[in-house]
């Protein structure tokens, strides 16, 4: 039996060598298309067209011939090391239920096995490798097509024109389509291919030592973040639902449940096969469970004293849910990357000045989108004690350099952004916008839920948001509006700004965050450059904390001694915190009180 965290990062040496694949046919389809715009002709171009077809089969299939030989050594050790990880499981229990066999590499029988499932294994990374080639040669035509119906309707230049598919072809990226319809980066397909391949391989020689053993029994594998069953998905897709059991393989008694009608896997009694009938559940794709022999009398380490799973299951569907969010945001930055491959591209493919300015203006975009990506990242995992899995957000051809030219064009627009809001807090504002915004304030402070009144640069209204008893929280769009404006919002608590609130101020590009509570409002206007330090919500937080240690203390002993209210002591401590941390980064923050307003 293999466990559940085996399968982390396993196939990520297979998926590098996909990785360059995919890299190399972005890349040979882009220069491609941009030198496309060099023939003159409808009869050159045709002829170019037919020339590029034909290079272009030819330099892939000399691509995959190179990577083919490395992918066939990698797979075989790739199974093999998964057989025998299995073997080192299996074999305790063996000897427990009294079974005398072989190692798998003394086990004629096993052998088979596993070279039958390398060579199934082969064939299908094969058949996705000649599907990809097959498709990307109808990309390049559909492109080609494209482009040149854009430039005769008069749309578009052809430089722009193909800027513009390019764009489009990165963010799909190379997809794989199934007979069914599905559509799966390669990525992601090799991904499930090399997952379910060990998986299965390692489930045909349990198989085969069940069949030798003579065991009637098997126990199923359980981990905490199992696949939950969806609204209107049938039983067995839910993998919550099955683990952790143990099952009979031929018919079944009480406490002892069938092992295909309950899991969707069937195992021939006689020859050992396994059957994957439904593959949506066990050794279906992408499943992370495992099998071994049991016996009646052997202690099933999955359930407690009461018969019942050690696995809760409210917190197994909450960490589904959390890693299922895990994996698109995993997808979004793979995605943003391979833009930025192909935004590179054509800006060292295009020659028109204009058309290059505006080409470097959307990389710095997306560099910072990256940027804003990966912080993003970083900060659910922590916030969420997930394990950051940074195999999944690698993309062939984004290495080290690249990285390093992201960063510095994501730093170049960063700053551009905050230049363009740094004059626009609220005490540029006319008098008259001030004391409308304090009287607003006054008035806001009062509510016993938060709400949130959004500003312009001239202290015109632009929205509200109304919130919970703790928080406000905005949608994308909101916070895409939040730029170069003042947020104002209320604490029912009366305490000052939280981390929450300057991680807002920080990633919204307002210009200011005020707090309103019941005897005037907190501000703290955005510094001239952010520092690196305190770049992410989590990075704040642990600096506030760090704060907060030496000036708890100071309030505590004033709240022993009787000189200060409990209530006091929460909001004293909550604004020198605030001070202490806008002073050690250059941040203007302070308090405007409302018996200050004038009439």
């Amino acid at each position: 039996m293999l466990k559940p965290g085996y399968f982390i990062n396993k196939e990520d040496r297979m998926l590098e060598i996909y990785r360059q694949l995919v890299d190399f046919i972005m890349h040979d389809i882009s220069m491609r298309l941009l030198k496309a715009g060099e023939m003159s002709g409808t009869t050159d171009r045709l002829i170019y067209r037919l020339r590029m077809m034909g290079e272009s089969r030819q330099e892939i299939e000399k691509k995959l011939s190179e990577l083919t030989g490395l992918s066939r050594k990698e797979l075989r050790s790739l199974l093999q090391e998964v057989v025998m990880t299995s073997w080192e499981d299996d074999r305790k229990t063996l000897q427990d239920i009294g079974a005398d066999v072989l190692s798998p590499l003394e086990n004629p029988s096993v052998i088979r096995i596993m070279d039958a499932e390398y060579k199934k294994s082969l064939g299908e990374l094969s058949n996705l490798t000649r599907s990809t080639m097959n498709k990307c040669q109808a990309d390049l035509i559909n492109m080609l097509d494209e482009a040149e119906f854009r430039v005769s309707s008069g749309v578009q230049s052809y430089s722009s024109a193909v800027c513009d598919i390019l764009d489009r072809y990165a963010r799909k990226g190379i997809e794989i389509e199934y007979p069914t319809g599905t559509k799966r980066s390669l990525e992601a397909a090799v991904r499930m291919c090399v997952v379910t391949s060990m998986n299965q391989t390692a489930a045909q020689v349990t198989n085969q030592y069940i069949v030798e053993a003579k065991s009637e029994y098997v126990l199923v594998s359980a981990h905490l973040g199992a696949r939950t069953q969806q609204k209107g998905q049938p039983y067995l897709s839910g993998h919550d639902n099955w683990q952790g059991k143990v099952y009979r393989i031929r018919g079944s008694e009480p406490g002892y449940p069938n092992l295909l009608e309950s899991t969707g896997y069937d195992i021939d009694p006689v020859s050992g096969t396994g059957i994957v009938v439904d593959p949506r559940g066990l050794h279906g794709y992408n499943c992370r469970h495992s099998h071994k022999p049991w016996d009646k009398r052997l202690r099933n380490p999955y359930l407690d004293e009461n018969g019942n799973l050690k696995i809760d299951s409210e917190e197994n569907k909450k960490l589904y849910s959390l890693q299922q969010k895990q994996r698109m945001m995993e997808r979004a930055i793979r995605k943003t990357k391979r833009e930025l491959l192909v935004k590179q591209q054509e800006i060292n493919g295009v020659a028109e000045t204009d058309v290059i300015g505006m080409l470097k203006e959307d990389y710095d975009k997306l560099a910072y989108r990256l940027r804003e990506q990966n912080n993003a990242y970083n900060d659910f995992c922590e916030q969420n004690g997930l394990q950051k899995q940074y195999d999944r957000i690698k993309v062939g051809g984004f290495k080290k350099k690249q990285s390093s030219i992201a960063n510095g064009a994501a730093t170049r627009y960063e700053n551009k952004q905050v230049n363009l809001s740094l004059e626009e807090t609220s005490d540029k504002w006319a008098e008259e916008a001030r004391r409308e915004l304090l009287s607003d304030e006054k008035v806001l402070s009062i509510r016993d839920k938060e709400t949130a009144v959004v500003y312009d640069a001239n202290g015109k209204f632009v929205f509200q948001k109304r919130g919970s008893y703790n928080e406000v929280n905005f949608t994308l769009l909101e916070m895409k509006k939040l730029k170069g404006c003042v947020i104002s919002h209320n604490h029912p608590s009366g305490g000052s700004l939280s981390a929450s609130d300057i991680y807002t101020l920080k990633k919204s590009y307002a210009a200011e965050i005020r707090v309103a509570t019941s005897d005037g409002v907190y501000y703290l206007h955005r510094p001239s450059k952010w520092p690196s330090e305190i770049n992410t919500a989590d990075k704040i937080q642990k600096e506030r904390d760090r704060i907060a240690i030496k000036v708890k203390k100071k309030y505590n002993e004033l709240y022993r001694e009787g000189k200060i209210s409990k209530i006091e002591r929460y909001r004293l401590c909550s604004d020198e915190v605030n001070r202490l941390f806008a002073e050690k980064y250059n941040m203007k923050y302070g308090k405007d009180r409302f018996d200050e307003q004038k009439d």
